[in-house]
């Protein structure tokens, strides 16, 4: 998790994540706006988990000059975040519907795609949670599920509101909070990338 969410502790833990959710897809909801939330994170799912399964054992942890943190280091910040953020998204709706703050957010996803796509690196400490790319694998496996279904499942996302800490960002829309998901799991993707690409990775790795 970035060190801007840091300053700010959760309210919900990680384990009450699905907690609350609808059944059933509200007809408010514009198909387009679910659909494009869907496939950023759904293609991002497969990129991530593309890279980091072409990562042999002696590549998850090496340390490379000019490069801050290892793949395996980055991997876990994915998941252990994914996990993480989907509590902001709980708090949102738990907060229930405020149309009011919600109205002038409209179109706040150009902004977030443009921020993270402005950023090379991301403060954070690596957790030493998951040390391995099986404790990725699973661990992100389910962050992952649990995310799918809290956006399939819950109403009200367009009017549930939740201040993001770091002023630069502000309120965004639970759904808005999906995109930030997103393009936070992109930035990574692309710091596992610099290590893959870098001069003294193995070839066999890189050309993956």
């Amino acid at each position: 998790m970035s060190s801007h969410l840091s300053r700010r502790s959760f309210l919900f833990s990680s384990a009450a994540l699905g907690g609350i959710v609808c059944a059933g897809r509200p007809p408010a909801r514009a198909e387009a706006q679910t659909a494009a939330v869907e496939k950023l994170l759904d293609d991002g799912k497969e990129r991530f988990l593309e890279r980091i399964q072409a990562v042999g054992d002696g590549e998850w942890n090496l340390r490379l000059g000019g490069i801050r943190r290892t793949i395996g280091e980055e991997a876990e910040h994915v998941a252990l975040s994914e996990n993480d953020l989907q509590t902001l998204v709980e708090q949102a709706l738990a907060e229930g519907p405020r149309p009011t703050l919600a109205a002038p957010l409209k179109g706040k996803e150009e902004m977030l795609r443009e921020f993270f796509a402005d950023r090379s690196d991301e403060n954070y400490m690596s957790k030493k949670k998951l040390v391995s790319l099986p404790e990725v694998l699973e661990y992100y496996g389910k962050a992952n599920r649990k995310l799918m279904r809290l956006l399939a499942d819950s109403e009200g996302l367009e009017e549930a509101v939740y201040e993001h800490p770091n002023d630069e960002i502000g309120y965004l829309t639970g759904l808005q909070w999906f995109y930030y998901i997103a393009y936070h799991r992109l930035l990574h993707i692309r710091r596992i990338e610099a290590v893959m690409a870098h001069e003294d990775f193995p070839r066999r790795v890189r050309s993956a």
